[in-house]
């Protein structure tokens, strides 16, 4: 019986997948399918001037093709491609520069999220 594999392993999560390859696979003749995943971080250049990290995009296309051409070669089709996300902050204090502010002192801070690398889902063809 064929039977239509629409399920994201994602979604599912890795125990999800494991009883759902044990669970569906039990009585069929047709093999379940199979699922890597990977994680391709993304190279990140960092503005010393404001303190800024920046993911250099072109670089980082690369790398995704890269592996995505290796693993086709190997008869592995991409499934899903999800970012994964850093949360960073930044902070600063100071005293005041001159006589007639001295009473006064100021501090910020800060939050921003960084796209750290992305997680490829592979099925076996």
């Amino acid at each position: 019986m064929k039977r239509n594999w629409n399920i994201s392993a994602a979604a599912l999560g890795l125990a999800g997948c494991a009883a759902l390859v044990l669970c569906l696979g039990a009585n069929d003749d047709e093999k379940p399918p199979r699922y890597q995943t990977i994680f391709v971080p993304a190279p990140q250049v960092v503005n010393d001037a404001q303190g800024a990290v920046n993911v250099h995009g072109e670089n980082f296309a690369r790398e995704i093709q890269k592996n995505i051409q290796s693993m086709a070669a190997r008869n592995w089709v991409v499934e899903q491609i999800t970012p994964v996300i850093d949360g960073r902050y930044a902070w600063r204090t100071g005293e005041p520069q001159n006589a007639s502010q001295r009473a006064s002192a100021f501090g910020y801070g800060y939050g921003y999220s960084v796209t750290s690398g992305v997680a490829i889902v592979f099925r076996e063809l």
